[in-house]
């Protein structure tokens, strides 16, 4: 087989036919100069020369596959542009770059993604091209809409104009049908199904004594320490043990530390592909995510069927957890979950219920050491609240209810680091927008910008709570979407909401903390992420509650 019928046989595999003749173009070229190579390898006989050879066919593959997959991804969406009839209203201004086939604007804006300048990134665009723009991201045609109302056309016109859309890289890796992938009514029912049944307001209470178990559980090793000791904690490696080992236990009944971590492991490989070049090559990020999730998906479908066996047999209940509820309650229609699509659940629920808390928890430890006037005021709200409990008493629904302050230093940590720092949707039909065209098939983009605009919110860069307490939640009309919105806003919001005030509320009964390093840089890998992973040193204190 020659080196262009392999790279052909690689991304047919998992684009189709049409990549054929766009494959052969960018790796014939490739393959001579690899014979050219390997010629001169041969004539040397020379060892250093047989690792260049290698090093160089990694290096033209992986550029091959990752160019090659954004010139299709860009050909396919940019032939809407030349259905438009004549008379239509124009697109945005802007520009899909010198290059679109090569990417256009993609590097541009992942740079901003991942260095946390998303608005710079806009505000440059803006004061180029106005509000409302065009662009190229990942291949595909993107127009950038204006804040705030671009953001209410992307949440109240959900399913009617626009529609769900993953990235082609984040499809492959969650690669079955379920909810993040479906549209219209079947999503509808889909996520009522979940979250009147796990994760809404009035189920997540059940929760709750196992959510502080498992917090007091995760500090334990440091609550016996003698008052005024102190210690530096990994507080990202911390966290990400509380919230994916709260998620195992509750989605899938696992507790055993030794299988947890071992899934963990595929976990993080997993997910560390979500930011990857999505070259499927042996040995890239992108392919060990892949088969990362091969292996935990044959995991969860083996799980599934062992619970279908226990609940037969009686040996399990029908509530013990989220796996057991959607084998044994039907949705609206009267249909079970497929097995494919509960594979496909239980993965993007051990995702969103365990990164991104202990991004948010990682961000709200590390204002509050900035802001001692928030520390202060969080204690005494705890410590009114739990007045005259027993030792050992959990807290109750009540009690979640009344930490008001602490939800709002949660809300201003989400403004000032979004679990996302951009939502996409996809145009569903052609149809007009402040006097421009926005085609079919168009991808939409919303981004973040808005929340560090001084427009919005005064002194948009101090860390302030109190900007929350205005009824009504404070934050200007559809400049603020930590969870997303419309018919696609996450269910697991009222979740989130309660691992995080547990974790706190523990955290503060037992500890004062400071940051070892102040300043630390935060970048963006998908999720809010200290570059040093958030050493803090605690001091241990006296019960404060």
């Amino acid at each position: 087989m020659t080196v262009s019928e392999y790279f052909a046989q690689l991304l047919k595999s998992s684009m189709g036919d049409t990549v054929l003749d766009t494959v052969h173009v960018l790796s014939s070229a490739i393959e001579f100069k690899l014979k050219e190579l390997a010629t001169t390898v041969v004539i040397k006989g020379d060892g250093a020369s047989s690792l260049l050879v290698i090093v160089t066919i990694i290096v033209l593959t992986s550029s091959a596959l990752w160019w090659g997959w954004i010139f299709l991804s860009w050909r396919e969406n940019t032939k809407i542009a030349g259905a438009r009839g004549a008379g239509a209203l124009p697109l945005p201004p802007g520009s899909f770059g010198l290059l679109p086939v090569l990417g256009g604007d993609t590097l541009s804006y992942l740079d901003a993604y991942q260095n946390f300048n998303i608005k710079r990134y806009v505000d440059q665009k803006v004061a180029r091209y106005g509000p409302i723009f065009k662009t190229s991201i990942m291949g595909q045609p993107t127009i950038v809409l204006d804040s705030p109302a671009g953001n209410k056309l992307l949440f109240h016109e959900d399913e009617k104009l626009v529609q769900g859309w993953w990235p082609k890289n984040l499809k492959a890796l969650v690669n079955y049908n379920g909810l993040s992938e479906t549209n219209g009514e079947a999503h509808r029912v889909f996520r009522q199904h979940i979250t009147s049944n796990f994760l809404g307001v009035d189920v997540v209470h059940r929760y709750f004594q196992t959510m502080e178990r498992r917090a007091k559980a995760e500090i334990e090793p440091w609550t016996e320490l003698k008052v005024g000791s102190e210690l530096t904690i990994p507080t990202v490696d911390v966290l990400k043990n509380y919230s994916f080992r709260l998620i195992c236990e509750l989605s899938i009944s696992l507790k055993d530390v030794r299988e947890v971590e071992q899934l963990r492991h595929k976990f993080d490989m997993w997910s560390e592909g979500f930011m990857a070049v999505p070259v499927n090559f042996p040995g890239t990020s992108f392919n060990r995510a892949l088969r990362a999730r091969d292996v935990m998906a044959d995991e969860m479908g083996k799980k599934i069927k062992q619970r279908r066996k226990e609940l037969k047999e009686g040996l399990a209940s029908e509530t013990q957890d989220f796996l057991s509820v959607m084998l044994t309650h039907p949705d609206e229609t009267g249909h079970i979950v497929e097995d494919k699509i509960l594979v496909h659940t239980l993965l993007l629920l051990l995702w969103t219920a365990s990164d991104t808390t202990a991004s948010t928890l990682a961000m709200v430890l590390r204002e509050t050491s900035r802001n001692p006037h928030v520390y202060r005021e969080l204690m005494k709200e705890h410590a009114s609240i739990t007045r005259g409990k027993k030792d050992g008493e959990m807290l109750t629904t009540e009690n979640l209810r009344s930490m008001k302050y602490t939800w709002r230093v949660v809300q201003e940590t989400l403004r000032l680091y979004p679990i996302l720092l951009g939502l996409f949707r996809e145009a569903k039909t052609d149809f007009e927008y402040q006097g421009y065209t926005i085609p079919k098939g168009y991808k939409l983009l919303v981004t973040s910008a808005p929340l560090l605009d001084p427009k919005f919110y005064k002194d948009p860069k101090t860390f302030d709570p109190s900007r929350f307490e205005k009824v009504g939640g404070g934050a200007p009309a559809f400049t603020y979407f930590p969870f997303g919105g419309g018919h696609r806003m996450c269910p697991g919001n009222e979740f989130a909401k309660a691992s995080i005030i547990i974790f706190v509320h523990q955290f503060l009964k037992h500890f004062k903390w400071t940051l070892v390093h102040p300043d630390e840089k935060i970048r963006y890998s998908f999720l809010a992420t200290p570059e040093h992973g958030l050493p803090m040193k605690l001091t241990k204190i006296k019960p404060a509650f």
